[in-house]
This record gives C-alpha cells, sequence and structure tokens, in this order.
C-alpha cells in the first residue's frame, strides 16, 4: 500500500450485528485502519482512518451473513464508501499522507488482533486514488 495515495476494495460479511470490537477488514497496526468498524457499531456502514482523521461512509446494505462491497480511497481525501452501495463519505476527511508502512492484515490487523469475524473475499490493493466512478465498478 502507497502512502501517497491509494484505493483499497473488499466484499465482506459479518457473523455479528453489532461489532463486539474495533474489527479490521483491512489494516495495519497504528496507522492504516483501512477498512474496519468500531466497537457497537452495525455492519452497514465502514469507516477508514490515517492514524490523524476518519472517514465514515454513509449507510449501506447490511454485512450480516451477506458479503457486500466495501472500499476507501486516499490521496487528496481519505473517503470511505458503504456497504453493497458504494456511495462516498459526503465529507471526506482530509488525509494526513500515512496509511503505515507495518505488513497489511486481511479480516484482522498486521499483528493479527482485532478479527473481523466473518468473510472477506475478493480483496483489491490499488496504487491510485480512485474516483467515486471508478469505485463504482470494482466490484
Amino acid at each position: 500500500i502507497e502512502d501517497a495515495a491509494g484505493t483499497a476494495y473488499a466484499e465482506a460479511s459479518t457473523d455479528w450485528s453489532t461489532a463486539p470490537d474495533t474489527v479490521y477488514a483491512i489494516g495495519r497496526d497504528g496507522a492504516g485502519r483501512i477498512l474496519y468498524l468500531t466497537t457497537s457499531s452495525a455492519p452497514t456502514f465502514v469507516s477508514a482512518f490515517d492514524g490523524t482523521n476518519a472517514s465514515s461512509s454513509p449507510t449501506g446494505t447490511s454485512m450480516l451473513n451477506t458479503p457486500q462491497g466495501m472500499a476507501s480511497t486516499w490521496g487528496s481525501a481519505l473517503t470511505a464508501y458503504s456497504p453493497a452501495t458504494l456511495l462516498p463519505d459526503l465529507t471526506p476527511a482530509a488525509y494526513d499522507g500515512t496509511m503505515g508502512s507495518t505488513d497489511i492484515g486481511i479480516g484482522n490487523v498486521s499483528g493479527g488482533t482485532s478479527q473481523w469475524s466473518g468473510t472477506i473475499r475478493r480483496v483489491k490493493i490499488y496504487s491510485n486514488e480512485k474516483s467515486d466512478a471508478e469505485v463504482l465498478v470494482l466490484g
């Protein structure tokens, strides 16, 4: 994953109706919460965090027991895209320029904690910030 700009996409489902803890579909230890949900969140949206700023998607289609596409982009801004509908955060966050440099975790952070508990498939990571229109066709 490049720090300057990037895009991450994954299809994910959960086996919980509210997140039991902060859980990661794609993440790194420290900064680089590329696709995640916080404690007590419903599986109808997703967030991204660069160590300083966070972006949360609009409400999308629930990921409970059903895989849904979700995405985040970073570069000129930090934007999270809602499950299934892939609608962008209407007020994307400023991007501080780092998604971290440790290993990437799929279904957890790179250290193996904060496990997603569900299905994660079709992971796609790009070294450029895709436009909203380009994100819509990733699935």
